[in-house]
């Protein structure tokens, strides 16, 4: 198969902590125990277990900001039936999104404020 673009090379100073899950992909935010857990509640979710919520939940207990771990946790608050878990669901995640934005903004400050001052 043929590329048809090169593939991204992000500088380190770019990268926070990524690491691969269970297929070789990278994911970013999360240590080697939250994608392990992440990896774990995919695979429940996927042959309907019941430890998805649990793995999902020990994902975002030990990596807060991990992105993947945080969507998954929306996803399933979406699934449910019950307005309150989607509202509940649905606010987690604007405040992941909230928090997410203020970290890139504050390094986008670090990183334009000149040096020496």
């Amino acid at each position: 198969m043929q590329r048809l673009l090169p593939p991204v090379r992000m500088p380190a100073r770019y990268i926070e902590s990524v690491t691969d899950d269970q297929h070789g992909l990278a994911m970013s935010g999360a240590s080697t125990a939250a994608a392990r857990h992440y990896d774990q509640a995919v695979d429940g979710l996927l042959h309907f277990r019941v430890e998805v919520a649990a793995e999902t939940k020990a994902a975002l207990a030990d990596s807060p900001g991990f992105p993947m771990g945080n969507v998954l946790s929306a996803y399933l608050g979406l699934l449910t039936t019950e307005a309150d878990d989607a509202r509940k669901a649905r606010a987690r995640f604007t405040a992941f999104r909230r928090r997410s934005r203020t970290r890139r903004s504050s390094r986008r400050c670090r990183r334009r404020a000149p040096s020496g001052s």
